[in-house]
């Protein structure tokens, strides 16, 4: 699970430097996806 938080972080710092809106937000959705099937 904390490998999970920690991927999302890096990706959201990447997407957020790179300026990249898209990314971001499919990084987000993502990662919302993976908190509701662990059932947080």
């Amino acid at each position: 699970m904390v490998f999970i938080y920690s991927m999302c972080f890096e990706f959201s710092i990447k997407s957020a430097v790179l300026g990249s809106d898209f990314g971001l937000n499919v990084v987000l959705l993502f990662c919302l996806d993976l908190l509701a099937l662990e059932g947080l």
